[in-house]
């Protein structure tokens, strides 16, 4: 005898990658040259591209197993390219809804890929880092809203203070498609202990 669970599977710890034209389409034209960049660079003696950031001079290249479902682990190697031969549901949402069918999951909560710790590592300039922030939550609102009941995003918010970071918690709470945000220090901006008296107006406030 066999028994079928009528309960809908909801993926609480999903991730999208961020498509390679986002920041050109979502950062303001006067940030776009010290947004994300793609380079091409060697490493181990093979061509590789990726993402360079203001902050770092080290590029994060473009690895397959960021959304590599389907292919063999032997296959996760460092020269295939996400964005060529990795899954187009980390970045297309009508792709990814299909993945979902295949897997069976009626809802997906989606946190970055490449930009996990965006925040941190875009850019030591507070102006810039808040564009940047703004520009993945909009993106991400407009991949979430092509079916927002099963799409749920999770803003990224600035760690360049607890203004900013109040702000943009206000900001996001009225962009389609966003269900939550992402802490990437304390709200304060700490990344060691905690200010309690200043963190708690973000957690007054959330």
């Amino acid at each position: 005898m066999s028994m079928r669970w009528n309960i809908p599977i909801i993926d609480a710890d999903a991730h999208i990658v961020e498509p390679i034209d986002m920041w050109e389409k979502y950062l303001p034209q006067r940030y776009r040259g010290r947004g994300p960049q793609v380079v091409s660079f060697e490493a181990g003696g093979r061509k590789a591209r990726g993402w360079k950031y203001e902050s770092s001079d080290t590029p994060v290249p473009f690895l397959v197993n960021l959304n590599g479902a389907g292919l063999s682990e032997f296959d996760w190697k460092p020269e295939r390219d996400t964005y060529i031969d990795g899954r187009q549901g980390g970045f297309d949402p009508a792709a990814r809804l299909s993945d979902m069918d295949i897997d069976g999951v009626e809802a997906a909560v989606l946190f970055p890929g490449y930009m996990l710790n965006g925040p941190v590592v875009v850019s030591d300039d507070p102006e810039l880092q808040g564009e940047c922030v703004k520009a993945y939550n909009n993106w991400l609102s407009d991949f979430c809203s092509h079916d927002p009941d099963r799409l749920w995003g999770v803003a990224l918010l600035p760690v360049s203070g607890i203004d900013d970071a109040l702000a943009e918690l206000k900001r996001v709470r009225e962009l389609p498609g966003v269900r939550g945000v992402m802490l990437s220090s304390w709200p304060s901006g700490s990344f060691g202990l905690p200010d309690y008296d200043t963190d708690d107006r973000f957690w007054a406030a959330a």
